[in-house]
């Protein structure tokens, strides 16, 4: 019998509004508190976690939001989720003129144990990513938890089989997926992430922006699957079970 690990995981697809003074104007905050309540061992958040998706719009009053790292959104986010992990995009400044979109898994206590890039930013009608930011290019990675080694999509890197190729050969035993997507874009990354859970044997859960009264096209809603490829929903809780065969246990 193959031996395995579980996570419990809380997919929360409410992004942030920050006010001027600093506080959260979404429920954010207090959502991420009461996934780690409620047992999560890890909150997932969607692409750029802590904002509208300001791509959206040809804008370029979105660059103001960009955020030197150490990010203060990310670390408000990381004490409201207690002693639970958090995975979450901010909108990385990294110098004048310089941003990428920065997924951090981390805690308050511990801090940042994995950093990812997205690779891929978008550029279709009403998804202006690549006026935003660069795309990364350091090598996928993945850290070792208590449940596996973990890794991270974010955004359209999530519908490049190349980048979940990256993550199988960098020993990746669970994926964490962070998009912001209408409802077709949504359909087909649940898709993609399904077919590498089933070729690859290994779980994926996945978070999609919700819609909000400022931003009604989001699909939201959230999608795990086990290492079989089949479908896991959340409980009463809101928290996904997964359960992570053990190195070696899954040929």
């Amino acid at each position: 019998m193959s031996e395995s690990a579980d996570i419990r995981i809380a997919p929360i697809g409410i992004t942030g509004r920050p006010t001027p003074d600093g506080n959260d104007a979404s429920g954010l905050l207090d959502a991420i508190g009461a996934a780690a309540e409620a047992g999560a061992d890890l909150v997932l958040l969607p692409q750029l976690s802590f904002s509208l998706y300001f791509p959206a719009l040809r804008d370029r009053e979105g660059l103001e939001l960009g955020e030197r790292f150490p990010s203060p959104r990310m670390s408000a986010a990381r004490d409201a989720a207690a002693g639970s992990l958090l995975a979450a995009t901010a909108y990385e400044c990294e110098g004048e003129g310089v941003f990428y979109v920065t997924g951090e898994l981390g805690s308050a206590a511990g801090g940042t144990v994995l950093s990812q890039r997205q690779h891929h930013p978008e550029a279709a009608v009403g998804r202006y990513e690549q006026m935003f930011f660069s795309p990364g290019h350091e090598e996928r990675t993945v850290v070792g938890l208590p449940w596996g080694r973990t890794g991270m999509l974010i955004g359209q890197d999530a519908r490049c089989p190349n980048a979940w190729a990256d993550l199988k050969r960098a020993g990746a035993e669970l994926v964490l997926v962070a998009v912001s997507e209408t409802a077709d874009g949504w359909q087909g990354t649940r898709r993609i992430a399904s077919g590498f859970s089933t070729v690859h044997g290994i779980p994926v859960c996945a978070v999609n922006r919700a819609p909000a009264p400022d931003e009604p096209d989001f699909a939201g809603g959230s999608f795990a699957c086990d290492s079989s490829g089949s479908e896991v929903t959340a409980d009463q809780n809101g928290l996904v079970v997964l359960s992570i065969p053990e190195s070696g246990s899954e040929s």
